[in-house]
């Protein structure tokens, strides 16, 4: 590796996640689920907290997963598997947040859908094909939260 080349270049020419981009802690989480929008999909749910001031333009993300899964492979696997399936379909969602001109905190759980299927099990195509139907379904939910209007009249 170059010398002069950022650290995010070793991980697939810097796609990966920024500190900047995870929510982290239990507080975070917490609120997303507690207050946010939820999208189902075949595998996945989506949680997403909107950001309500035109200043909150980030997007920030956490994986978790559902409860039945024990075993730490499982939780492991079903989490790799939806942060990769989040960095290939990350362009498409990035660009619905900047249209609507907001931002958001986004958790994405693993819960195996309606007959609870192992992450061992699960190819990346499955977890691909379910995220980028949540994230169509999210686009049409989204709130323009855009400067503020100025009023006219008197």
């Amino acid at each position: 590796m170059n010398a002069l080349a950022s650290p995010l270049e070793g991980r697939e020419g810097g796609r990966g996640l920024s500190k900047e981009e995870i929510l982290r802690g239990r507080e975070a989480f917490h609120s997303v689920f507690k207050e946010g929008n939820t999208v189902k999909g075949e595998l996945l749910r989506l949680h997403m907290h909107q950001g309500t001031s035109p200043d909150s333009v980030g997007v920030r993300v956490g994986f978790a997963v559902a409860g039945t899964f024990r075993l730490a492979v499982q939780r492991n696997r079903a989490r790799r598997l939806m942060r990769e399936a989040y960095r290939r379909s990350r362009p498409g969602l990035l660009v619905a947040f900047r249209e609507a001109q907001t931002g958001a905190d986004i958790v994405f759980l693993y819960h195996g859908g309606p007959d609870v299927r192992d992450p061992r099990r699960v190819k990346m195509q499955e977890v691909l094909l379910d995220l980028d139907r949540l994230v169509a379904k999210l686009s049409g939910r989204l709130v323009k939260v855009g400067p503020p209007q100025e009023k006219s009249g008197g």
